[in-house]
């Protein structure tokens, strides 16, 4: 086996490992976006209970840090929504392989073709990875901020806690 065949064979494998990575931060992304929107609901009953009771009300800082909690999970949401949002994937532009069907490039060199169909793939990988640094970044974004929210919400909670 030549060079040039185990280059191709380690960009076949590096674009497989690509997609994979692609799915997984996609599934994570929605279990983001799920999660967010189970605290948010969470959050507006645990705001209409508050109001149930007697007229004393909400300590100014309980209001803020409630508000606080609301717009972090809503971040949080956003960025999981980013994260699937669909993006052009580089492929192979098709005009790029017309000549290799053309009867003189069918039967041509095979070094020649592999050395085109690597650089092919090895574009659609250099894309692929920016786009998944990219998704990764904002995938971790949308933890922090709901990281951030749940430990708002838990300081909301001792204050009401305390206030009582």
């Amino acid at each position: 086996m030549s060079a040039g065949s185990e280059v191709v064979r380690l960009i076949e494998a590096q674009l497989t490992e690509a997609r994979e990575q692609r799915a997984s931060l996609e599934a994570r992304a929605v279990l983001a976006i799920t999660s967010s929107g189970v605290l948010v609901t969470l959050q507006l009953g645990f705001i209409g209970l508050i109001r149930t009771q007697p007229p004393r009300g909400v300590p100014a800082t309980a209001q803020i840090s409630i508000g606080l909690a609301i717009l972090c999970f809503v971040c949080s949401g956003a960025y999981g929504i980013l994260v699937n949002m669909p993006r052009t994937w580089k492929v192979a532009d098709p005009q790029s392989l017309v000549p290799f069907i053309r009867k003189d490039g069918w039967s041509g060199d095979e070094e020649r073709a592999q050395r085109e169909i690597a650089r092919l793939e090895l574009n659609i990988l250099i894309r692929s990875r920016q786009i998944l640094t990219e998704k990764s970044r904002q995938l971790t974004r949308a933890f922090i901020c709901e990281l951030v929210g749940v430990t708002v919400l838990g300081v909301t909670t001792c204050i009401l806690m305390l206030d009582s």
